[in-house]
């Protein structure tokens, strides 16, 4: 969990600085191409896109390091786990049911497990081990400890490798798709634009667990914002389902299910606000984000006809937080050309 935190934590450091040298430095972007006066929207929105191509270019270069400290700091992690879950192993032991607070006597210990011959797991490579053992040292770790979490290790395994080949393995034994298997943004960009100026070669397809949008050379991310956008294919996941979970339960927005968006014009926090309904529901499941809602909005007040369906969620009785895709009609048919085909 820490992990994700501090990755989180990183991209939004790089997208607030990326936006305020898009809004403030007129070499870094196209905000800055205007000649007098404050700038318009358009030209906002325009500098504002080229900021988040960059704040992705940027949070992908700076994710290896992340990785390599949050390696580094794993050791610390293991062993604090390793200490808790002894304390919780010899409070579970035979015997610790029956002990009372008021009476003194032996504390329950845990079975000990057979280790390596170097003291660690057996899985572990010997100078993998020693490594650790110089740096829990270096903590103040007593032997104890450093016993702890040998025997943690142990119980434990190996960590499935995170390699881009073994996090792909990895999902499609668990079902769902990694974020390797996605086109790259660079890719997304060259695939979302037809060299005719016509409509993309794009389908629909069912991967897993979730509907994606597929072109020849791989798979579009649905989490994909501003070429995606431009392309006319608008995927958000919907938010405040927290606040209507009752609505959001029941609903059927497994891949494919039809969805349902109304405008609140008279909504007191936000007059662009979009309400999400599952199909011949009455009750509201969640909103469009509000950035996607500004968008969308002059265009369905505009009368567009328009396509929602669920990408990615459950059926009526899961807990799954819809993934939405909003697109023209006309793509909608485009995209459903070769059916939805199932991998």
């Amino acid at each position: 969990m820490w992990v994700v935190v501090l990755v989180v934590l990183v991209v939004l450091v790089v997208a607030a600085v990326v936006i305020w040298q898009a809004l403030t430095d007129p070499a870094a972007g196209d905000v800055g191409t205007h000649t007098q006066g404050p700038p318009s929207e358009r030209e906002l929105e325009t500098g504002l896109e080229g900021a988040m191509r960059e704040v992705e270019a940027r949070a992908a270069a700076l994710m290896p390091e992340v990785e390599a400290r949050a390696a580094a700091l794993m050791p610390e992690v293991e062993a604090e786990v390793a200490r808790l879950q002894a304390d919780l192993l010899r409070g579970l032991s035979p015997g610790a049911e029956s002990l009372r607070l008021d009476e003194p006597g032996p504390e329950p210990q845990p079975e000990r497990l057979s280790l390596g011959p170097d003291g660690g797991p057996t899985w572990m490579d010997p100078a993998d081990w020693a490594d650790r053992v110089a740096s829990y040292t270096r903590q103040g770790r007593t032997a104890t400890d450093i016993r702890e979490v040998a025997e943690y290790l142990e119980r434990r395994g190996p960590r499935t490798p995170r390699d881009p080949a073994a996090q792909k393995a990895r999902a499609k034994r668990a079902g769902y798709v990694a974020r390797t298997e996605y086109l790259s943004p660079e890719e997304e960009a060259d695939v979302l634009v037809s060299p005719s100026g016509g409509l993309p070669d794009l389908w629909l397809e069912h991967v897993r667990d979730r509907l994606l949008v597929v072109s020849p050379r791989g798979w579009v991310n649905p989490r994909s914002r501003t070429a995606a956008s431009r392309a006319g294919l608008w995927s958000f996941g919907v938010r405040g389902t927290s606040h209507h979970e009752r609505a959001a339960r029941a609903g059927d927005f497994r891949p494919g299910a039809p969805v349902v968006l109304v405008r609140e014009p008279q909504n007191a926090h936000d007059p662009n606000a979009i309400g999400v309904y599952a199909s011949g529901a009455t009750e509201l499941a969640g909103y469009v984000p509000r950035g996607f809602a500004k968008r969308l909005t002059p265009i369905l007040d505009g009368g567009a006809d328009m396509v929602a369906v669920s990408t990615r969620g459950g059926g009526p009785g899961e807990d799954t937080t819809p993934q939405v895709l909003v697109v023209e009609r006309r793509l909608w048919t485009h995209l459903h050309r070769k059916g939805s085909a199932t991998r």
